[in-house]
């Protein structure tokens, strides 16, 4: 066997290799181009611009920390402006019914399940995608605690439900 032969078979599968992947990979492209484009406005910045807000350079000092990153504004006029600290910058949108209710009653974004070895799995979504990671339950901080007790009762809650709906 002599090195051309060598080189020949591999010059070959490579061919095949990239002839299909490139398929696969212009229509994966045609698809994010799609979808971001359908879901993502972008800011005049380059920042990605949620639905509805306008990014602003920053958060007024008057502003009032409702939660965790989010600020209330009246102006002059008597417009109820919200501040959000993101992580692609500080945007700002008028108030809405909505998200009175949201500020007023946060959802709880952490999920908690118990691992078939009695460990506790703690995720949540972030813009970066799920976090999870896995503790102990004798490793518990007073937070996990506290999430691990919401998550039984929204459990037990939702049981309860499940079987007054049957009868």
């Amino acid at each position: 066997m002599g090195a051309g032969e060598i080189i020949g078979d591999s010059m070959i599968k490579t061919l095949i290799a990239t002839m299909l992947l490139i398929p696969a990979a212009i229509q994966g492209q045609g698809k994010d181009e799609a979808k971001s484009a359908s879901t993502q406005k972008k800011a005049g910045n380059g920042n990605i611009r949620p639905d509805g807000m306008e990014p602003v350079d920053k958060i007024p000092r008057e502003a009032v920390e409702v939660r965790d990153d989010i600020f209330r504004l009246v102006d002059k006029d008597g417009k109820v402006w919200i501040y959000r600290r993101m992580v692609f910058g500080v945007f700002r949108s008028i108030e809405t019914e909505d998200m009175k209710q949201l500020i007023a009653n946060p959802p709880d974004l952490w999920k908690v399940r118990e691992l078939p070895d009695g460990r506790l799995e703690f995720s949540r979504n972030t813009p970066f995608g799920p976090g999870t990671y896995v503790r102990k339950k004798d490793e518990l901080t007073d937070e996990e605690k506290d999430r691990w007790a919401a998550a039984k009762s929204r459990e037990a809650t939702a049981k309860k439900n499940a079987k007054e709906q049957k009868k």
